[in-house]
């Protein structure tokens, strides 16, 4: 009894090809169009094209006459010539520093809670509603963004559903956060002028309330290209990573499969050409 092993051979060289393919995919191809991309973007975008500068670095001013939270920073311009600091997440009052005259883009991001200051009387509802400014100066005139948003606030009795500890875990500041965390994002509407010398960022509080920041909020200032595609890249720039690595791992293996195709396609006809001699 004849057992044929020709298929199972076939197999074997086939998954073996394959395997070999899919190991030089995941360990040569890919990690090159990552270090491709990744030159690419800083050539086109250099890393200080975008500079995130937290709140806790503004200086903080409590106006309780008008019942309202001021961070105030003063933009320290820098040439070209020079390398640009970096803003450090220290808490600690630091200028802002951007490049000499050019225009930027800023990204608001403010995560806080809201919470009461007295017992109130009488029928109270969590709704209030919180009004954001931003000024180049101290001047009012100088005001160049403003929005009124409806945020949650915490009642005196307020606090978690001590339930969803059991679907949540045990840690209570998490539901805290889940139940009545507020978030405002304001992206691309802000632009900050060559001119200007600071920033001022004005919380109009609730009556009867404060806030309290969380300190991963801040400002990012984006510079403002004359290309669409690169102010894109920058705003994205994650997915930009994705798409532009996804890109690359592409061409890089079109290269290797023409290659291999016309390596493989000249052997065959320079074997072919010595068994017809």
């Amino acid at each position: 009894m004849k057992i044929d092993i020709t298929r199972p051979l076939q197999l074997l060289q086939w998954s073996s090809y394959l395997g070999i393919l899919v190991l030089v995919k995941l360990f040569i191809i890919l990690p090159l169009a990552a270090i491709l991309f990744n030159d690419f973007y800083l050539r086109l975008l250099p890393s200080d094209s975008s500079q995130w500068v937290p709140l806790s670095t503004f200086d903080i001013f409590q106006d309780f006459t008008e019942n309202q939270v001021v961070y105030d920073q003063s933009i320290n311009r820098v040439l070209i010539e020079r390398a640009l600091p970096k803003t450090i997440d220290n808490g600690i009052s630091q200028r802002i520093n951007l490049r000499d005259h050019i225009l930027y883009k800023v990204d608001l991001d403010t995560k806080f809670y809201c919470l009461p200051t007295v017992r109130s009387k009488g029928p109270t509802t969590n709704i209030e509603e919180l009004e954001i400014e931003i000024y180049s100066s101290n001047k009012p005139e100088s005001l160049i963004y403003r929005r009124s948003v409806p945020i949650v606030c915490m009642k005196p009795d307020d606090s978690i559903n001590v339930m969803e500890l059991y679907k949540f875990g045990p840690s209570r500041l998490e539901l805290f956060k889940k139940e009545w965390l507020n978030h405002f994002k304001a992206h691309d509407k802000i632009s900050i002028a060559s001119e200007m010398t600071s920033v001022r960022y004005v919380l109009k509080v609730p009556k009867s309330h404060k806030l309290v920041i969380q300190p991963d909020s801040g400002f990012r200032f984006r510079m403002s290209f004359e290309q669409g595609l690169r102010n894109v890249m920058l705003r994205w720039h994650k997915f930009s990573y994705a798409v532009g690595i996804v890109i690359f791992d592409l061409a890089i293996s079109s290269l290797f499969v023409i290659t291999a195709f016309l390596s493989f396609f000249l052997i065959m006809r320079k074997s072919s050409d010595k068994k017809s001699d």
